[in-house]
């Protein structure tokens, strides 16, 4: 069943006799329960199951329908005729780091010089002046950004200015303007024709890959490497950025979740091993989100993200092992900061009388961190009920950044 294409939910009346699902649960060799679920979800043919519990990358629509991705294409296979020095650049969660993998490793693979670096909260939000100033120093050609970019005009515009080239692959909601970059990726924005639009950054940056391979395999003899050892990164993303597994997603993630099990990738096996997970265990999506996600996700929270990124682009075990561990170290001190914000800023509103009376919650201080107190907002929100906003303020600048989340 190619994705897209899953009915609605049916209603519950129509419900199939006891003797069909478990037919179709032995044909499967699931539990019925398990096909009656999905028959509730409308998919409800034997084919239209077998589908759904093994998809197949055969299933994924072609990309040429996303708006930028010819432009983007025709970039990259320029630069890789031309042997341009590529920059590549990602934001600091694990969607960014791990787009800023692919994207950096593949290409590196195919033969090119690459500039790989992903954003760091003390230089700024997205990709900034600095940045491009950065990349100028580096003397690239073009850069290529991913999970940053739709609303970085400044950082586009300063890269244009020395004359580099741009591609920026992103899915986060685009504005009224559109990025000056020669080539714009993201499915929301107007003009996309391509019908789903749940996918993360990595997603998007694996398609321009697989694009990428297919049209040089087209015109050269040469081998050229497969991205599909790739997707370990996209799983990684498209769960830990909390995207809907289903249609592309549920291909992607499915297939992902394959090659990490196979712990080829250095950075990902030594962080598995010092997370505690076993090596005879299935790396599950469970495993992902509250063992992987969070010890790459804690650089960035604390400071630079750079340390996640060499970590994840490790060659070898040797390499991977002592970045592993002080990411481990790094998680270790983020859950100690979370923990003490949450308590420091808890305190905070019960001391305070009218608390129980707002409609929503606002605490700040000055010796919080930026990279943590999104996961104070979000226990506030869940211990009162109500939206919580908690700052993070700098009194070197007298300025103040923080993070919301709803009751």
């Amino acid at each position: 069943m190619p994705p897209g294409s899953e009915p609605r939910l049916r209603e519950r009346d129509t419900a199939p006799p006891v003797e069909h699902l478990q037919a179709h649960a032995q044909r499967l060799g699931l539990d019925p329960i398990l096909v009656r679920l999905m028959h509730t979800r409308g998919i409800v043919d034997l084919a239209a199951q077998a589908s759904f519990c093994e998809p197949l990358l055969g299933q994924l629509r072609p990309p040429e329908a996303m708006a930028g991705f010819s432009a983007a294409l025709e970039l990259l296979e320029h630069a890789w005729r031309q042997r341009w020095r590529v920059g590549v650049f990602g934001d600091y969660d694990v969607d960014g780091i791990t787009t800023a993998t692919l994207l950096a490793t593949y290409l590196e693979a195919l033969g090119l010089d690459v500039v790989a670096r992903v954003a760091d909260r003390d230089r700024g939000y997205g990709f900034t002046p600095l940045e491009a100033d950065t990349f100028a120093e580096a003397k690239v050609d073009l850069v290529v950004m991913g999970d940053v970019g739709t609303s970085d005009i400044e950082g586009l515009e300063r890269l244009r200015h020395h004359g580099i080239s741009a591609v920026v692959i992103d899915h986060h909601q685009v504005p009224t303007t559109s990025p000056p970059a020669e080539a714009f990726i993201n499915p929301h924005q107007v003009g996309c024709g391509f019908p789903f639009k749940g996918l993360c950054s990595a997603g998007v940056a694996f398609y321009l890959c697989a694009a990428l391979r297919s049209r040089l395999r087209r015109n050269s003899p040469a081998k050229f490497p497969d991205p599909r050892a790739w997707l370990d990164l996209v799983a990684l993303a498209t769960i830990c950025d909390m995207m809907p597994l289903r249609e592309e997603n549920r291909v992607l993630a499915h297939a992902g979740l394959r090659h990490l099990n196979a712990r080829q990738r250095p950075g990902l096996r030594a962080l598995l091993e010092v997370a505690g997970v076993e090596a005879d265990d299935w790396v599950s999506e469970v495993t992902i989100g509250f063992k992987l996600g969070p010890r790459i996700n804690a650089p960035g929270r604390l400071g630079p993200a750079e340390p996640a990124l060499r970590l994840l682009r490790a060659r070898t075990a040797a390499e991977a092992r002592p970045l592993a561990e002080h990411l481990e170290m790094l998680n270790v001190r983020r859950r100690q900061l979370s923990q003490q914000t949450q308590e420091e800023a808890i305190a905070r509103l019960l001391a305070d009388p009218r608390t129980e009376h707002r409609a929503g919650l606002v605490v700040a201080n000055t010796g919080w961190l930026p990279g943590v107190v999104g996961i104070a907002a979000a226990q506030i929100a869940e211990r009162f009920q109500r939206p919580a906003l908690v700052l993070a303020i700098d009194e070197a600048t007298g300025t103040a950044r923080g993070s919301v989340r709803g009751g």
